[in-house]
C-alpha cells in the first residue's frame, strides 16, 4: 500500500530570488580554499609531529637502556642505600617509645607494656656470635 504525500494546494506567495551564478561559484571557491587551508596545516602538523618524535625517541630509548644496564650491572650501590635508608628509619623507631592505649586505664587492667631497645641486655636476636 502506498502513502500519498498529501499536496498543499496554496501557491507561494512570491517566487524565490535566484541567486547570482557568480556568487554561488565564489562562495563554492572559498569553502574549498579554506577546506584545503586547514587540510594542509593539519599535514604540516602531523609531518613536524613525526620529524620531532624521529629525533626524540632513539635519543630517549638510549638514555632508558643506559639507565637499565647500570641498575643491572651495579645492584649493590641500591641495595646499599635501601639498607641505610632502613636502619636510619630503625633507629628512629628505637627512639621512640609507644604510649599504652586508653583502653588499659578503663578495663583497669595492670598490663606493663615491655619496651623495645637495642641495649645488649634486651636484645631482641640470639646472643649467638
Amino acid at each position: 500500500m502506498q502513502r500519498s504525500i498529501p499536496v498543499s494546494s496554496k501557491k507561494p506567495d512570491a517566487p524565490a530570488p535566484v541567486p547570482d551564478t557568480q556568487a554561488v561559484l565564489q562562495a563554492a571557491l572559498a569553502a574549498s580554499w579554506q577546506r584545503d587551508q586547514r587540510v594542509g596545516q593539519r599535514r604540516t602538523a602531523l609531518r613536524w609531529l613525526i620529524w620531532g618524535l624521529w629525533r626524540c625517541v632513539p635519543v630517549v630509548l638510549v638514555f632508558a637502556l643506559a639507565w637499565a644496564a647500570w641498575r643491572w650491572l651495579v645492584p649493590e650501590i641500591h641495595t646499599q642505600q635501601g639498607a641505610r635508608a632502613q636502619n636510619q628509619s630503625a633507629a628512629q623507631h628505637a627512639s621512640v617509645r609507644p604510649t599504652p592505649p586508653a583502653s588499659y586505664g578503663a578495663l583497669g587492667t595492670t598490663a606493663s607494656l615491655q619496651y623495645l631497645s637495642l641495649k645488649p641486655a634486651n636484645r631482641l636476636h640470639s646472643k649467638e656470635p
